[in-house]
C-alpha cells in the first residue's frame, strides 16, 4: 500500500500531539493552523477554539517577530499570565515565499520563581556578609584596644609586684602570693597573645615560604634554650603565611615545657611516593604519654599548668594551610609531630650537607 501526503500529515499530526512542549503552527496570514495537546494545556484553550485565530492577538502580550530562541509573557484563557520561553521558526517553500512559522513553547513559571528566589538569597546573603564584615572589623577593633589596655594595666601590677617582693623579702607568705600573681598576670598575657595569633588565622595572603628562614628565626626567639636544634629544612618553599613561624615556635617551646631531658630537637622532611611531603619536628626528650596523645591538640588541654593553647593552634594554623598534624613518638624515647603537607604546596631545592644548619 502507497503512503499519500495526507496520510503523512496525520501521521506527523499524531506525533506532534505526542510532544510534551507546546507546538504551534502558523500559515502565511499567522492564522493558527496546528495546536498540539501540550499547547492546549499550556494555554487553556481547545484546538477548535484557536485554529483559524491569530496567534499574536490571542496569547501575546510582549513579543517580536524574531526567530530564535526568546523569552515572552503570554495569556492564558482563564487571564493568567505565563511566562515561557519560544523556539521559533519560519518556513518557506520551494521558491522562497513565505508560508507560515513554528512555535514550541515551554513553561518556565518555576523557572522565573527560582530565579527570583535565588536572587532575594543573594541580596540577603549580599547584606548580611557586610554585617558580619563590619561586625568583624569592630570586634577586631575592640579586640586589639582591649589587648593593649588590658596589657598596660597588667604591666602595672607587675610592676609594683616586683617592687613589693623586694621590699617584703622576709616575708614568706607575701612573696610566695605575689609570685602567684605574677604567674597569673604572665598567663593572661600569654591568652593576649593566643588571641591575637587566632585572630590572625586566614586573614593573610597565602604565598610562597622559605621554611629554613622561619625555622632560624622561630628558633632566635629563644635565649636560652638547653638543648640544641638541627634546622635541616634548607631547600623547602611551602604555601603558608608568616603564621608558619608561630606553629614551628609552639612545637620548641612544647619540647622547652616538657622535654624534661632533652638534648637535641630537629627539624627536617622527607618526599613520600604519594608525591606529599612529611615536615618533621623531634626531640629526644621524655615524650608525650599514650592517654594523652588523644587530648593533645585540644582547645586548653595541658599536664604542666600552661594555658593549653599552642598546639591547639599549631593544629588551626595546619588546617588553615590545607595541611595535617599528627604526632606519633614513643613515650621515653621522644615527642615527634609530623605534618603532611599536599603534594602541589610545596617546592624543594636540590640540597647538600653544606646547608644543613645547626643551632
Amino acid at each position: 500500500m502507497v503512503s499519500t501526503d495526507d496520510d503523512s500529515k496525520c501521521l506527523n499530526d499524531i506525533l506532534m500531539d505526542h510532544v510534551g512542549q507546546a507546538v504551534i503552527m502558523v500559515n502565511a496570514d499567522r492564522q493558527i493552523c496546528f495546536w498540539n495537546r501540550a499547547a492546549e494545556k499550556l494555554y487553556g484553550w481547545t484546538k477548535e477554539e484557536v485554529l483559524g485565530q491569530e496567534f499574536k492577538e490571542l496569547i501575546e502580550l510582549s513579543s517580536n517577530d524574531e526567530v530564535g530562541s526568546k523569552e515572552f509573557i503570554v495569556k492564558r484563557k482563564d487571564g493568567s499570565v505565563i511566562p515561557i520561553i519560544a523556539n521559533r521558526a519560519t518556513i518557506f517553500d520551494d521558491t522562497g515565499t513565505y508560508v507560515g512559522a513554528t512555535t514550541v513553547a515551554t513553561d518556565i513559571t518555576e523557572l522565573k520563581q527560582t530565579e527570583r528566589d535565588l536572587t532575594i538569597a543573594l541580596e540577603s546573603l549580599s547584606f548580611n556578609l557586610d554585617k558580619v564584615q563590619e561586625l568583624n572589623e569592630k570586634l577586631k577593633v575592640v579586640g586589639s584596644l582591649t589587648r593593649h589596655d588590658v596589657r598596660n594595666k597588667l604591666s602595672t601590677v607587675t610592676g609594683y609586684s616586683y617592687l613589693l617582693k623586694k621590699k617584703h623579702i622576709d616575708l614568706v607568705d607575701v612573696v610566695d602570693g605575689l609570685e602567684k600573681m605574677a604567674k597569673a598576670v604572665d598567663d593572661s598575657m600569654k591568652i593576649f597573645d593566643f588571641a591575637k595569633a587566632y585572630e590572625q588565622l586566614g586573614a593573610e595572603d597565602i604565598v610562597e615560604v622559605n621554611v629554613a628562614k622561619v625555622v632560624g628565626e622561630a628558633i632566635e626567639l629563644f635565649s636560652d634554650l638547653p638543648f640544641k636544634v638541627i634546622n635541616d629544612c634548607f631547600g623547602l618553599t611551602v604555601r603558608a603565611d608568616s603564621l608558619l613561624r608561630q606553629l614551628v615556635y609552639n612545637l620548641i617551646d612544647n619540647t622547652r615545657k616538657y622535654g624534661q631531658k632533652t638534648t637535641i630537637a630537629k627539624i627536617h622532611y622527607k618526599k613520600l611516593s604519594s608525591g606529599d611531603l612529611q615536615l618533621v619536628y623531634e626531640d629526644d626528650g621524655i615524650g608525650i604519654p599514650e592517654e594523652n596523645k588523644e587530648k593533645l591538640f585540644n582547645q586548653g588541654f595541658s599536664t604542666g599548668g600552661s594555658t593549653g593553647f599552642g598546639l591547639f593552634l599549631s593544629r588551626k594554623m595546619v588546617e588553615v594551610y590545607g595541611w595535617t598534624i599528627t604526632e606519633n613518638g614513643e613515650y621515653g624515647k621522644g615527642a615527634k609531630f609530623i605534618i603532611t603537607i599536599p603534594k602541589n604546596l610545596f617546592s624543594i631545592l636540590e640540597r647538600n650537607e653544606k646547608n644543613k644548619h645547626i643551632i
